[in-house]
């Protein structure tokens, strides 16, 4: 262990530790950087799914509050007899007043329950498509709402309502068509505003009613795609794409550059300390070479007071000897100094010894 201490040395060790400091904020700025991405998505997704089925639930209020309207209107107690009467004139009058209650009508029509064929003549073609809602009036109380006539200048959009007498007997059929454009203000500016929304007609959305919003938005599968109730229609919502979150590389140079700043400040700081701790150490042995040790040599580096103990010790061992020996000091000093120069530190205590001896003989 220590050899690989002193192979790998200190600036490696700082530059290692550095390197996992910046690794360990990496790491984590990713991880919040996925955990906040993914919250955002989740939350995002579930927003839009809020809107696509509010927009859905008011397309589906309107359509239904008209649909109730035409309903109302054929279950006044005096359409049957009208429509039983067959006068033409009293017919049309009604039909004149009932065209009054809808904005953006395009025709009423009270049809007799005999009617069971195409024509082009009476108050509205009746084609097949339409003849197709006449029926489904009769046998089932209303007709699913359907816009006919598509890309022609009779394009409408129809209600029907079967009438029944007091004997809940079926004798016409209430037939509101609208134009066209009441389709489009179906679908409020609001709705375009945050993803792109289509009305459709048929299966698999066969025929485009109306749209609203940015078609760019129309990518893959729509969110929703959900078919609206007594209708032939569906509504499909693709949401805005959002923009996706970046990582946060300014809080990661940020990082890096106060990580850089702390290791240099750290390297710094562990030099003046141990610049000053070998100060203290080089003046304690002057101090023991002069006799004068201090009782303690405060250190920073707690891993160098074994040294500074030792240091203390043989100092104190060595004037201890020369106190109660009565040798002198200075030729204390000359006889190591002497052996120091002849590099014979192993016979130190014997000369010691010695020195200590001759000269209390010569006292």
């Amino acid at each position: 262990m220590k050899a690989l201490a002193m192979k790998l040395g200190n600036k490696l060790i700082g530059i290692i530790t550095l390197v996992i400091s910046i690794l360990a904020v990496a790491v984590a700025l990713f991880w919040q950087y996925q955990q906040t991405t993914t919250h955002d998505s989740q939350y995002q997704r579930a927003s839009q799914q809020q809107i696509a089925e509010m927009i859905y639930q008011s397309i589906s209020a309107r359509v239904e509050s008209i649909n109730k309207q035409v309903a109302y209107i054929a279950s006044l107690p005096e359409l049957p007899a009208l429509v039983s009467s067959k006068n033409s004139e009293l017919i049309k009058a009604k039909q004149d007043e009932i065209a009054r209650i809808f904005p953006s009508v395009y025709k009423v029509c009270l049809i007799d329950v005999d009617i069971d064929k195409t024509s082009s003549e009476g108050c509205i073609p009746i084609t097949f498509a339409t003849l197709n809602s006449l029926r489904e009036a009769k046998n089932n109380g209303g007709a699913l709402i359907v816009m006919m006539q598509m890309k022609s200048a009779g394009e409408h959009l129809l209600f029907a309502q079967q009438i029944i007498d007091t004997q809940q007997q079926v004798v016409g059929v209430l037939v509101v068509a609208l134009r066209s454009n009441k389709v489009a203000s179906m679908l409020g500016d609001s709705f375009g505003q945050s993803g792109y929304v289509e009305l459709q007609q048929g299966r698999e959305g066969a025929l485009l009613l109306a749209n609203k919003g940015n078609i760019r938005w129309k990518q893959g599968t729509a969110m929703l795609a959900k078919k609206l109730p007594n209708s032939y229609w569906r509504l499909a919502y693709w949401p805005e794409k959002q923009a996706s979150t970046h990582f946060p590389w300014i809080s990661f140079v940020v990082a890096l550059i106060i990580i850089l700043l702390m290791g240099l400040l750290r390297e710094a700081w562990q030099t003046y300390l141990m610049k000053r701790d070998i100060t203290t150490l080089n003046k304690q042995l002057d101090d023991a070479e002069k006799g004068t040790l201090e009782k303690t040599y405060p250190l920073a580096f707690s891993a160098m007071n074994d040294l500074a103990n030792n240091i203390q010790a043989l100092g104190l061992k060595y004037f201890q000897a020369v106190s109660e020996k009565g040798a002198t000091a200075e030729s204390l000093w000359k006889k190591m100094d002497a052996i120091e120069q002849e590099n014979k530190l192993a016979d130190l205590d014997t000369v010691l010894d010695d020195s200590i001896d001759y000269d209390s003989d010569n006292i």
